[in-house]
């Protein structure tokens, strides 16, 4: 996994919910186990979808719950260089 792109993943995660830290979230953390819920998470993927000029597909928005699993769907689109 790319910690560039995580490190991306995680800024936006952070500018979704301000009021919670989650710089010690592990990129393997389930969003919902780390007090987000599903208007956040649809928040998140929008920004994502945003900041990398990429489309998520909806049959993947469920398992893309975790800063590693963004990241790496991210990655395995060749686009993290932003």
């Amino acid at each position: 996994m790319d910690e560039t792109i995580a490190g991306k993943v995680r800024s936006i995660v952070q500018e979704v919910r301000p009021e919670i830290d989650f710089s010690q979230l592990p990129v393997s953390a389930d969003f919902d186990d780390a007090g987000l819920d599903s208007l956040d998470h649809a928040s998140i993927l929008f920004s994502v979808q945003e900041t990398y000029s990429i489309v998520i597909p909806d049959d993947v928005v469920d398992v893309l719950k975790s800063i590693e699993a963004i990241a790496a769907f991210i990655q395995s689109h060749d686009v993290g260089r932003h």
